[in-house]
């Protein structure tokens, strides 16, 4: 909660997603640092969602956060990130792996 409460000034947003980072690097033995070698065609958006991902946000939080406009994009984003990294699981069972190590 103390993380969303930077969301709520644009001049924060930077410092949020520093955090956030840092915080899921730190929880999951620097899953952010390998996924971001590991997976280069990655945008710093599909970054940041993926951070939430790993911090168990709800879909309707990572709606609103990341500024999309319907909460089912989640599941489209899902779908298109998985793809990008070319893996056949869905990204949640990705997660899953990861945050289970």
């Amino acid at each position: 909660e103390k993380f969303l409460a930077l969301l709520d000034d644009n001049n924060d947003k930077a410092q949020f997603w520093e955090v956030l980072r840092a915080y899921v690097n730190a929880a999951h033995n620097n899953a952010i640092h390998k996924i971001t070698t590991d997976y280069p065609c990655l945008t710093e958006s599909d970054i940041h969602f993926i951070c939430m991902l790993m911090c168990n946000f709800s879909n309707a939080l990572i709606s609103v956060y990341m500024g999309y406009k319907n909460p089912h994009y989640v599941y489209n984003k899902k779908k298109m990130i998985a793809e990008k990294m070319g893996i056949n699981d869905n990204i949640d069972i990705f997660i899953n792996r990861i945050c289970s190590k």
